[in-house]
């Protein structure tokens, strides 16, 4: 079973908006619980799915879709027990 987490603004976009820096970065951060909110219920949800069907769960994301993957990994590993997981992130923030 394959997720793709797709976010319809990316960071750089976000930072391009005229209304400055701060306005944008406080934007970010106000949708934060909304976009890991939604994730833990999403894996939550996949997580049950794949157990009953014996499948393995492959996340990915670019950019805060990445991020958004690598979050859903952790809901995966730490709060669902579930470790047939693999998580691809392209340029997630803070990624080396």
């Amino acid at each position: 079973m394959v997720i793709v987490f797709e976010v319809a603004m990316r960071l750089f976009d976000l930072l391009q908006k005229e209304s400055g820096v701060r306005e944008s970065i406080n934007a970010l951060k106000e949708n934060y619980n909304n976009y890991v909110g939604d994730v833990y219920m999403e894996i939550e949800n996949a997580c049950k799915e794949a157990k009953n069907r014996s499948y393995s769960l492959s996340l990915t994301g670019y950019s805060i879709g990445g991020w958004l993957a690598q979050i859903g990994g952790f809901f995966c590993l730490d709060s669902f027990k579930f470790s047939k997981v693999k998580i691809v992130a392209f340029d997630s923030p803070g990624c080396k």
